[in-house]
């Protein structure tokens, strides 16, 4: 999800390695991970942002993610 951010790659890469290995501890498989990951995202988005945002804070995150995985 490459675009300019207010936090540092060190930041990102700290909270990225503690959610892995969160869910590696788990022994979690691929399916059940993005399902849990889904519910997170979904969690934050409801507690952190506007109700009107919703729709727009999760279809920037979508997009996001689709271009992230583009070959």
């Amino acid at each position: 999800m490459s675009q300019t951010s207010k936090y540092s790659n060190q930041d990102l890469d700290k909270v990225i390695t503690a959610i892995k290995v969160a869910i590696e501890a788990q022994k979690a498989p691929a399916t059940l991970s993005m399902m849990a990951l889904g519910e997170t995202l979904a969690d934050i988005i409801k507690h952190n942002f506007k109700a009107e945002q919703h729709q727009s804070i999760a279809a920037q995150f979508s997009k996001a993610l689709q271009d992230s995985i583009k070959e």
